[in-house]
């Protein structure tokens, strides 16, 4: 229960969002890069399957991963968490809830603007101890699109690859992979966090 509890903090430290929402306007993306990648995993999937509670989003989790249950320690927007065998990673999804605010701008700047104000609730969270790092990036797989970015805090932690996207109906979701140190084990490369990241996106259904 300890170690489920530790888990949960950490997670929560990290990647969990706030609901406050200010963002500066900026609609131009002419800057922002687009990458399309092949919709098939570059690492062996599990069997086990992740899917959101209106059943608009499924997905895989790699292979010998497995859900850690969350109880009520978690935002009610979390409906998964999981981990490899190791515990130094950790995969987080979530359905974002919608405000007029949210809706607004994503429906002025679609996905990277759902992107920067995920990013901003992070700051939020983090009292302001929350950087960027590089520009978000459009990623098409076949006929799915996210955007992915990523986030350290500003006081050199570790950072956190997340990326969103709009589902069939509607809703918006982010799915975050973040590196753990507790347990004082060598953690993956951040190649390595990119084709884990990679693998679990091209298993994404929405």
């Amino acid at each position: 229960m300890n170690r489920i509890r530790y888990i949960i903090f950490a997670l929560t430290a990290s990647v969990l969002l706030s609901s406050c929402i200010v963002v500066k306007k900026e609609s131009d993306t002419s800057g922002y890069q687009t990458i399309s990648l092949s919709p098939k995993p570059e690492i062996e999937m599990s069997e086990n399957t992740v899917r959101s509670i209106d059943g608009d989003m499924i997905a895989f989790l790699p292979k010998e991963w497995f859900f850690v249950d969350i109880e009520d320690h978690a935002s009610s927007e979390v409906f998964a968490v999981a981990v490899n065998p190791d515990y130094t990673l950790s995969l987080v999804f979530m359905a974002r809830k919608k405000s007029q605010q949210y809706s607004e701008i994503v429906d002025s700047e679609g996905l990277f603007g759902l992107s920067r104000v995920v990013l901003d609730m992070h700051q939020k969270k983090a009292g302001g101890a929350v950087t960027s790092i590089g520009k978000p990036r459009k990623i098409e797989m076949g006929n799915m699109e996210f955007v992915e970015f990523e986030f350290a805090s500003s006081a050199g932690g570790l950072g956190t690859k997340a990326a969103c996207f709009i589902s069939s109906i509607g809703n918006y979701y982010e799915i975050a992979l973040s590196p753990m140190t507790f347990r004082g084990k060598p953690l993956p490369t951040n190649s390595e966090m990119d084709m884990i990241f990679r693998s679990v996106l091209a298993t994404v259904q929405f």
